[in-house]
């Protein structure tokens, strides 16, 4: 599977990131240039 067919989202499927309540989400082992929000989000730059 290629990253582009991956990152696409098609027909009636939803991006499930919308549903993440970023408040309630902790990674014990994050650090401030490497967060769990910066993996699991797509880089809109």
């Amino acid at each position: 599977m290629s990253a582009e067919s991956a990152s696409a989202i098609q027909g009636s499927q939803v991006d499930l990131l919308d549903f993440v309540d970023w408040s309630g989400v902790e990674c014990l082992n994050q650090s401030s240039t490497h967060s769990l929000p910066n993996a699991l989000k797509k880089d809109e730059t």
